[in-house]
């Protein structure tokens, strides 16, 4: 039991003996404090993450990989027009074509091929050293039809290489009425027409068989068809007779031969002969005009070996080499020696000897 006078020191007392439990228990959250703040350190540990979003957005830079198809495609709108029906078709090797084209309406349609061939065949000995060639293809055909003005079809004309154009419109009104035929030849690029056109109307049997009907129309154009091109000529020329001559792997003869008619271009020429060496050239042939080529065969130094030891070898014996055995010393003394003894024998026979009067005197041999 507390004395009545030392109650308010009890609370001193107790206030005093808390003050180390107090102070001993302050610095433990003191020390613990960097052990919270730890997570604060590893906060850029946490942050990594985000250090690593460039990474995450690399897919977004390798975006443009896949677009590499898209940077071809410029490329492949380019070659677009030259998949277009009605681009230029590429053109052979010789004189431009007379170009043939049919405009037909639904009704003459089916007429209109029988009727394309039939002018084909009339123009073609009309038409001279050029082909002539009609127009198939679907989509210029199709834009032929939708042509109003004269410069349209000349256009179609000059984008296929022909120098002139044979225009066949046909029509027919109904299945009973005739086929209108009108043929008319025009010029490229302009379509301007070159001789007024010619008509005619096909009925009946004519329609199938239209070439009595259409011959003198196509023979009227011969005066505004084209002039034939100059003739292209090669002239071969051998220094050695009856050489065999092979142009483009056929035979062309034997030289000497005439200027030969030849398309332009290059051509390949062989030349050969028994006996020489085989010459072989290329030799480029220029539109309308005559090209020469020379040949200057030389001889084959084999054969000339084997001709020189057969020589050597009809010959015969020592001491032939180049010389022939009938002049060799041996075979002409040898027959000057049988010379001498035949003319002897024949003079004592003839002078039947001393005794015979009649006989040839021969003189005596001192």
């Amino acid at each position: 039991m507390l004395r009545p006078g030392m109650r308010p020191v009890v609370p001193i007392l107790s206030v005093l003996l808390a003050l180390p439990a107090v102070a001993a228990a302050q610095p433990a959250p003191q020390q613990q404090a960097p052990q919270q703040q730890a997570p604060q350190q590893q906060a850029p540990q946490q942050q990594a993450p985000q250090q690593q979003a460039p990474q995450q957005q690399a897919p977004q830079q390798q975006a443009p990989q896949p677009q590499a198809p898209q940077q071809a495609s410029p490329g492949d709108a380019a070659q677009q027009p030259a998949a277009q029906p009605s681009a230029p078709a590429p053109q052979p090797a010789g004189p431009p074509p007379v170009l043939v084209l049919t405009v037909s309406d639904e009704r003459s349609a089916p007429f209109a091929q029988g009727i394309r061939n039939t002018v084909g065949r009339g123009l073609d000995p009309l038409v001279v050293r050029r082909p002539t060639r009609p127009l198939t293809d679907e989509a210029q055909i199709a834009e032929l039809a939708a042509c109003e003005e004269p410069a349209c079809v000349g256009a179609i004309v000059a984008r296929n290489g022909a120098i002139a154009g044979v225009v066949i419109r046909t029509s027919q009104r109904n299945r009973r009425s005739p086929v209108v035929v009108r043929i008319e030849l025009i010029d490229p690029v302009s379509g301007a027409p070159r001789l007024e056109p010619v008509e005619a109307s096909l009925e009946g049997d004519a329609i199938e068989n239209p070439g009595p009907m259409l011959d003198p129309l196509v023979a009227s154009l011969a005066p505004g068809l084209p002039r034939p091109p100059p003739r292209t000529s090669l002239l071969i020329a051998v220094n050695v007779d009856d050489a065999e001559v092979v142009v483009d792997d056929q035979s062309a003869g034997q030289a000497p031969l005439a200027p030969m008619e030849i398309e332009p271009g290059r051509h390949t020429v062989q030349v050969s002969r028994p006996g020489f060496l085989v010459q072989r050239r290329q030799v480029d042939v220029p539109r309308g005009d005559m090209a020469r080529v020379d040949f200057d065969l030389e001889p084959d130094p084999d054969t000339a070996a084997r001709e020189a030891e057969a020589l050597a070898a009809a010959g015969g014996g020592e001491g032939g080499g180049d010389t022939p055995w009938y002049l060799q010393w041996y075979t002409l003394a040898g027959a000057g020696a049988v010379l001498v003894g035949a003319v002897v024998i024949i003079a004592i026979a003839a002078s039947g000897g001393d005794d015979n009067p009649s006989g040839i005197p021969v003189p005596p041999i001192n």
